[in-house]
């Protein structure tokens, strides 16, 4: 899991820049922000087989709010199609 969130320091820094920049642009406040990070989804079948992605976005996910401690965030999942049950939450409904 360390070599995760080591591997991804560079786009953890490049997101915080972009959201902060952008908060300061327009204004807000952190406190005031709500920050929902929607990921494409993948099958629930994929995660119980041994896929990571769940997992990393949730470490990456993670890793970018502890920038913004006072913003409230969260991580959904979209894209999903077909009758297969795909990771949660979907986007649509948080």
């Amino acid at each position: 899991m360390d070599q995760i969130v080591r591997g991804a320091s560079g786009v953890v820094k490049s997101f915080r820049k972009k959201i902060a920049d952008f908060l300061t642009e327009q204004l807000l406040q952190e406190e005031e922000t709500a920050l929902l990070f929607s990921a494409h989804g993948v099958p629930q079948s994929f995660v119980h087989e041994g896929d990571i992605y769940e997992s990393e976005c949730q470490i990456s996910y993670g890793q970018i709010l502890k920038g913004f401690p006072k913003a409230l965030g969260r991580l959904s999942y979209q894209s999903k199609f077909g009758p297969e049950e795909w990771i949660k939450p979907y986007t649509d409904i948080t």
